[in-house]
């Protein structure tokens, strides 16, 4: 899996290029639209979520950051340490 293999590699202490921390972010985007969308379908629940330190909310607030990150001229700068497992 992408994430893991990036986390990986920053923990490391290997230098990514802006392709790889873009590919990353899309890549943790993906992971929490499918969260949503499991939580919509009634597949997941609050529980769940809990269990990993997340709400909801969060896994919305999460989203809209990401596609902001994403569509501003902001370089993405992923500290490993802070990645809390991703």
């Amino acid at each position: 899996m992408l994430i893991n293999r990036f986390f990986s590699e920053k923990m490391k202490g290997h230098k990514s290029s802006l392709e790889d921390e873009i590919n990353f972010t899309k890549a943790l985007k993906m992971k929490y639209t499918s969260m949503k969308d499991a939580f919509e379908n009634g597949v997941i629940d609050d529980e769940y979520l809990e269990e990993r330190g997340l709400s909801i909310d969060q896994v919305n607030r999460e989203i809209e950051y990401i596609d902001n990150l994403l569509q501003s001229n902001t370089s993405i700068i992923i500290n490993p340490y802070a990645l809390n497992g991703a």
